[in-house]
């Protein structure tokens, strides 16, 4: 039986792994190929051991039971300057491309807004890819919508993003967020191997 369950440091190379994947399979089309090819797991499994050891994020992994770790959802304090001190983040939500559909990213950003509240954020933010279209009726079906702002982004996407937000969705019993887009520009540069997005 699967269960959203706190990440613990065995967890993180499979969850570079996939990481990796869901990138490759999301953003082909919108990223350089050479970029998403040259993807390294073991890279990412240092990063999520090196992140995962931090006392202010919230990682979440979707076990299938198994010992299959079928998505993952990372929590932290907003990163974005004009955030309050206390917006939360959701820095990254990735399903293995082979189980999409099953209502695994739902259950996570479902436990996610759950642990939003329970660390005492009134507003959660997340960002997505203008473009991804899938991604963005997933946020639109949870209640998020668009506004306009627009802001450069470090991996070099030359198509929109969007935050999202969950204004005083913490101070309500449901786990269900009343969210907020704003789609944001971002720079041409090419892309370096940041985490989310």
């Amino acid at each position: 039986m699967r269960v959203v369950r706190n990440a613990n440091f065995e967890d993180c190379a499979a969850i570079a792994a996939l990481h990796v994947r869901a990138w490759q399979a999301v953003y082909r089309g919108h990223m350089p190929d050479e970029f998403l090819d040259r993807l390294d797991i073991g890279e990412r499994t240092k990063m999520w051991r090196k992140l995962n050891v931090a006392s202010n994020r919230v990682l979440l992994v979707m076990d299938d039971g198994d010992g299959t770790i079928s998505g993952f959802c990372d929590l932290i304090l907003s990163r974005d300057g004009d955030a309050k001190p206390t917006t939360g983040e959701i820095s990254a939500i990735y399903v293995s491309p082979k189980k999409w559909g099953q209502g695994i990213g739902q259950e996570l950003l479902s436990v996610a807004a759950g642990r939003a509240r329970e660390k005492g954020f009134s507003e959660v933010t997340l960002w997505v890819l203008h473009a991804n279209q899938r991604a963005r009726k997933f946020y639109e079906k949870f209640g998020f919508v668009s506004t306009a702002v627009r802001k450069k982004m470090i991996d070099g996407m030359t198509s929109l993003s969007a935050r999202c937000g969950t204004e005083n969705h913490c101070k309500r019993s449901s786990n269900r967020l009343k969210p907020y887009l704003r789609a944001r520009s971002l720079s041409s540069r090419a892309p370096s191997a940041q985490p989310s997005r």
